[in-house]
C-alpha cells in the first residue's frame, strides 16, 4: 500500500511539473529565448522549493491544531506534537499537548459525546461524514496531568 501511495505522489508530481514546464516552454518560445533547458531546470528547482516550503508550513503542529480544531492553540497549550497522513481514501491526524479544562471544553463543544472514562482519563468520541465517507474524532483528557490527545481518522 505504501508503494502505491508513493507511486501516486510521484506520478502527480511529474504530471504537475510537466504542465508547468510546458507553460514555461511556450512563454520562452513566444519571447524567442534561447537555452530553454536552463529555464526549465530553474523552474524545477523553484517548483521543488515551493512544495517543500508548503509541506513544512502546513505540517507545523500549530497549523495542524488550528486546521483540525478550528481555533489557534491558546497560550496555555504547551508540548504540542502532531502527525498527519492524508492520501487517497484514508487519513489520520493526531495531536498531543498539555492544556487545561477550558481548552478541552473548547474542543469538545462541537457535538463530541462523552464516553465512559478509561481510568483517570476522560474519553470523548464523535462519528460523522464531512470529507470522507466515515470520520471519527477521539479526544482523551487526563485531568491530573493535563494531557490531551486528539485523533481524527477518515476512511472512504
Amino acid at each position: 500500500m505504501v508503494f502505491l501511495n508513493v507511486l501516486f505522489l510521484l506520478v502527480l508530481f511529474v504530471i504537475t511539473f510537466a504542465g508547468i514546464a510546458a507553460l514555461v516552454t511556450c512563454v520562452l518560445t513566444l519571447f524567442g529565448k534561447q537555452r530553454k533547458a536552463r529555464w526549465i531546470i530553474a523552474t524545477f528547482v523553484v517548483y521543488c522549493c515551493c512544495l517543500v516550503a508548503f509541506f513544512f508550513v502546513s505540517s507545523r503542529p500549530s497549523a495542524v491544531f488550528e486546521r483540525q480544531l478550528g481555533f489557534p492553540p491558546p497560550s496555555i497549550v504547551h508540548n504540542l506534537k502532531s502527525s498527519q497522513w492524508i492520501l487517497g481514501d484514508y487519513g489520520k491526524v493526531t495531536l498531543s499537548f498539555i492544556a487545561n479544562q477550558k481548552t478541552l471544553d473548547q474542543i469538545v463543544k462541537h457535538k463530541i459525546k462523552r464516553m465512559p472514562d478509561i481510568g483517570k482519563t476522560q474519553h470523548f468520541h464523535r462519528k460523522f461524514s464531512k470529507q470522507f465517507a466515515t470520520e471519527t474524532e477521539d479526544v482523551y483528557f487526563n485531568k491530573s496531568t493535563g494531557r490531551i490527545s486528539y485523533t481524527w481518522i477518515g476512511v472512504d
